[in-house]
């Protein structure tokens, strides 16, 4: 609502309702957050891991089947067609005829099972309850995504180039530390990554004006 109906920056809402949420579970718990990972979700997210016959672990079993799902709702559903429009132009999509507040709701409902999804494999990796887990992969989160080339401002780009940032943001950092490189210099170096490539993709014209 707030990003659809109040024109705020939907990034900027996602991560203000996280502090929110995040500001409710440490209150709720008086800053005593514990709890204890099953042994299953732990043995699912194991490198040495196996799913049935398959050598891999259930969270990448699990990844290529969502993987999947999300390349297939991109490219061959009409869903998938009206989200690339409303990134690109919402007044323009609205005129065309795009029901906009189902994308949002969709969108966003997506996001929110993607997200719980990834949280609770991401519990069995650390292997207990911290609802601050996830704050050290917010930075590379978004690189992977900008280096991906999907800009912030969205439009274009699309869930496969954001594999292949993932891969390369990872390839990066294992080159960082294969040169003795710290986090912190890791750090800096995505962010100057990132800073000049969203100088580069805001010298193009946005997709509504080339429309």
């Amino acid at each position: 609502f707030a990003s659809r109906y109040l024109q705020l920056n939907p990034l900027v809402v996602t991560l203000a309702s996280g502090s929110i949420i995040l500001g409710a579970i440490w209150a709720g718990t008086h800053g005593e957050v514990s709890g204890l990972v099953p042994d299953w979700l732990v043995n699912m997210v194991s490198v040495i891991g196996k799913t049935g016959p398959i050598p891999l672990p259930g969270s990448v079993v699990i990844w290529l089947l969502i993987a999947g799902g999300i390349l297939f709702l991109e490219r061959k559903t009409k869903l998938g067609r009206w989200m690339f429009a409303a990134g690109a132009n919402p007044r323009a999509a609205e005129l065309a005829g795009v029901p906009m507040l189902l994308v949002w709701m969709s969108v966003y409902a997506l996001s929110a099972f993607l997200a719980a999804t990834t949280g609770i494999l991401l519990a069995g990796f650390s292997g207990a309850a911290d609802p601050t887990v996830g704050a050290a992969y917010l930075f590379t989160t978004v690189a992977a995504v900008v280096v991906g080339g999907t800009p912030l401002t969205g439009g274009r780009g699309g869930y496969g180039r954001t594999i292949a940032g993932c891969l390369v943001v990872t390839e990066l950092s294992t080159l960082l530390v294969g040169l003795g490189l710290d986090q912190a210099a890791q750090q800096i170096f995505l962010g100057f990554l990132i800073v000049g490539l969203v100088a580069l993709y805001g010298r193009e014209p946005h997709l509504s004006m080339r429309i």
